[in-house]
């Protein structure tokens, strides 16, 4: 017996109540996005200085 399974998803069905556009994504402005940016290499400056400290204990 298999450990998992996998569930076929059908698409859509096409409806008068589905005739409706959906609301397009917002993209982030440049502004936001290099904030991010800034904020994920400050995580990954943080990571790799804790990975080092750690090295050099052992």
């Amino acid at each position: 017996m298999p450990a998992f399974t996998f569930e076929k998803i059908s698409p859509p069905r096409h409806s008068a109540h589905a005739s409706h556009p959906q609301p397009t994504p917002q993209s982030p402005s440049p502004q936001q996005r290099d904030n991010v940016i800034q904020v994920l290499g400050r995580f990954v400056i943080a990571r790799v200085r804790e990975d080092d400290g750690s090295q050099h204990q052992k």
